[in-house]
């Protein structure tokens, strides 16, 4: 306001002095005086209204809120896998001798390196190593045993035991039995019901093989996180089925998948990792 209460008389000065003079002619000193003294305060102005400005612009500026890196999910064997391209998986499974690469779908080839991996890995030392803590068979009764002795010995019911070392497993043989036995309250040989221990019964190396890579990767999780994990995995192979099967077969097999107890077979296949 002081600025154009100065710039305002000088204008009007200007329109009464010099409004009426020959543009062709030169300015006087007096004029060109005039103009500067204008011209000055205008660039005043101008300088004024540009510093407003950026004090405006300044003040509603956003700020901008410190946001922390998401921490990148834990990848599975098969998550890694699933990231290759198919020329790559279709490599990978040719040197562990697969056949057919060329006609596998990707999710195939995944699930076929898992397990061609895996069996690799047996004849290894570290392999011969990791399967020797494995639990001993359900199936069947092993090592000797004296029935005499037994006799003079009072033996446990079946069910949860903890050895010397602490560790914990579980006794489903009957007392001096050659025959798989079973636990208090349990449907068929030791497992939950008949699907679940036919289901050990086929798959229960390549269960333990997957779950040891799955916990190299993940391994601080709920027993319910493993049991879901290998659920997930054996549902991709068991649905690849669907469209081969009679109706009624498919209804009947997919009907007894769904009664497979996968906590117990996960827990099962845990005890020789961890």
């Amino acid at each position: 306001n002081a600025l154009l209460k100065k710039v305002d008389p000088l204008i009007a000065k200007k329109k009464k002095l010099y409004s009426n003079m020959d543009i062709t002619s030169a300015k006087s000193p007096e004029e060109k005086q005039l103009d500067k003294e204008i011209s000055d305060l205008f660039s005043k102005m101008n300088a004024l209204i540009l510093e407003k400005r950026k004090l405006i612009n300044f003040g509603t500026m956003p700020i901008k809120k410190k946001t922390t890196a998401a921490k990148k999910p834990v990848l599975g064997p098969k998550a890694k896998l699933m990231k290759l391209a198919v020329t790559t998986l279709r490599n990978k499974a040719k040197k562990l001798g697969i056949s057919d690469v060329s006609k596998r779908t990707k999710e195939n080839l995944v699930q076929s390196i898992i397990l061609g991996e895996a069996r690799k890995k047996r004849g290894t030392t570290a392999g011969k190593k990791a399967t020797a803590k494995r639990k001993a068979s359900t199936t069947r009764q092993t090592g000797s045993s004296s029935t005499a002795k037994d006799r003079a010995r009072k033996a446990l019911p079946p069910g949860r035991r903890v050895s010397k070392a602490g560790n914990v497993y579980y006794e489903r043989r009957k007392n001096r039995s050659d025959k798989p036995g079973q636990l208090a309250g349990e449907k068929y040989q030791g497992w939950t019901n008949y699907e679940t221990w036919l289901w050990n019964l086929h798959t229960d190396n390549d269960s333990y093989e997957y779950l040891n890579g799955f916990y190299q990767d993940n391994p601080r999780l709920e027993d319910y996180e493993y049991a879901q994990a290998l659920k997930e995995y054996w549902e991709e192979y068991f649905y690849e089925y669907e469209d081969q099967l009679p109706g009624p077969i498919w209804d009947l097999a997919k009907s007894a998948f769904q009664e497979i107890n996968w906590l117990e077979l996960s827990k099962a296949a845990m005890e020789g990792i961890y």
